[in-house]
């Protein structure tokens, strides 16, 4: 188990206060209950060409493909292997897409590790045996996905040609990837007869799921539990491109998934809405939680959950005012220690958000509690650090250092686990620092000590988040001594 490093001040050092106005700016946000912690990267426009009413065409968006390829770019060195491993286990998508249009060869074999399926690798090896006709099916299937929002015809040609090159070059990856674009813009002409490839790894299922829907619902077969695994299977994959056409097709009266299994408009609607906060699309997902809440009242389930959704859609409209009101109603309906740490979690997160960090520093000690009745170490570990950030907003150091100390990791710890443990640390380090008990030059140490431990734990938030920290806490002591 990889052991985070000490932190214990340097009792040699003078302590000096550094200007809190430039501290207070280095200390974060808070990590979110339960959040998976990471910022989504800002929705693209999508192109206002004309769309057929149904849409079976899966691909994600150019400008978050090349987003993700800029963020993955950063971590090709080999001690930052376990930062790309967990950027593409939790964007495997955009990675799988991502790897399909680089030409950077270190960066095609960094998402290759990171994603782990032999099938990369295997494709690399076919484009370095067969250099030149590889490169032709490459500049094919390039073709297709330039030409499908405006010429579906070209570009299913385009991409017939570019799966038969990549099948040539024995590169399965490649042409199940073509295939699938072929018979999505074939549907979309209203065409089922093209058979789609299978999925060859995980990362192409949702859209081989959304393209059998679409093959079926053309033959005329109106087929539920079609639309429930394709449904199910996006959601699982995290695979926004196919959520949006889905949500789009079912809008549009293709076939009502809930027949027969009505827990499943609630567990939809409970997804999009995930889908949308991770989008960064606020409106859309508090549309969502809104629907999600009314799915969750009329079939009689507990409101707490529903209601905690709701109340983080309002969060991520700027909305906390309501956010507080529907999180209160979610404590009041909560049954258990569980439901009630969640509910003062996301009461701390609106009190944070209204400019109250004492109040909500109060509210994580609470769910630091019922956690910790609930037997939940995670969400007590989760709360505790929260409680810190909180109180180093508030200027409280000496409630900051408290929350530090109640914040233990007990049993192995996953990677959520670390990347807690990984912060707990950094709010020591910024709570000795506002305290006065540690120097920013000896500050700036212990911050690099927890991110090299974070890189080899796989922190990738943490890294991003607190990068240029120790900088900043160097560039601060310099001032400090030519001040003095």
């Amino acid at each position: 188990m990889i052991r985070p490093p000490s932190l214990l001040s340097n009792a040699k050092a003078r302590p000096r206060r550094a200007p809190f106005a430039l501290l207070a700016a280095l200390v974060s946000g808070c990590v979110a209950p339960g959040a998976n912690l990471r910022e989504p990267p800002a929705p693209a426009q999508r192109s206002a060409t004309a769309a057929p009413l149904l849409r079976w065409v899966a691909l994600p968006e150019r400008a978050l493909v090349d987003a993700f390829r800029a963020r993955a770019a950063k971590f090709l060195r080999p001690e930052d292997a376990r930062l790309l491993a967990t950027l593409c286990e939790r964007e495997a998508v955009l990675a799988h897409h991502a790897f399909l249009a680089a030409e950077d060869p270190a960066l095609r074999a960094g998402l290759s590790r990171g994603l782990g399926h032999p099938a990369y690798a295997a494709s690399e090896a076919a484009r370095a045996a067969s250099p030149a006709e590889h490169a032709r099916a490459r500049a094919s299937y390039a073709q297709a996905v330039a030409l499908a929002p405006v010429d579906r015809t070209r570009a299913r040609r385009a991409a017939e040609e570019a799966a038969a090159g990549f099948r040539d070059c024995g590169d399965r990856l490649r042409a199940g990837a073509a295939q699938a674009l072929a018979c999505g813009l074939a549907l979309e002409e209203r065409d089922p007869t093209l058979a789609s490839s299978e999925p060859v790894v995980p990362a192409q299922r949702a859209a081989a799921a959304l393209l059998a829907l679409g093959s079926r619902w053309l033959r005329g077969e109106r087929d539920p539990e079609a639309a429930r695994e394709a449904a199910d299977r996006a959601l699982e994959a995290g695979d926004d491109a196919v959520l949006r056409c889905l949500e789009e097709d079912l809008a549009c009266g293709l076939v009502d998934p809930a027949a027969g299994a009505p827990d499943f408009a609630l567990r939809w609607e409970a997804g999009l809405a995930r889908a949308a906060l991770r989008r960064g699309e606020a409106l859309r997902a508090l549309a969502h939680a809104q629907a999600a809440l009314r799915r969750s009242e009329a079939l009689g389930h507990a409101p707490s959950a529903a209601r905690l959704r709701l109340a983080q859609a309002h969060l991520a409209a700027g909305r906390p005012d309501p956010a507080l009101a529907v999180a209160q109603e979610a404590l009041e309906a909560a049954e258990g220690p569980s439901a009630a740490a969640a509910a003062q979690s996301v009461l701390a997160e609106a009190l944070l958000h209204l400019g109250r960090p004492e109040a909500a520093a109060a509210r994580y000690a609470r769910a630091q509690e019922a956690a910790e009745r609930a037997g939940d170490d995670r969400g007590a570990l989760r709360a505790g650090v929260n409680r810190a950030f909180a109180s180093l907003r508030a200027r409280d150091t000496e409630s900051a250092a408290e929350a530090v100390a109640s914040v233990v990791a007990l049993g192995p710890l996953d990677r959520e686990g670390r990347d807690l443990v990984a912060r707990r640390d950094i709010a020591s380090v910024l709570t000795d620092l506002l305290a006065g008990k540690a120097e920013p030059s000896a500050a700036a140490a212990r911050v690099e000590a927890v991110l090299d431990f974070a890189r080899q734990a796989g922190c990738l938030e943490v890294v991003e988040r607190y990068a240029g920290l120790a900088r900043a806490l160097r560039g601060a002591g310099g001032a400090a001594r030519r001040g003095s």
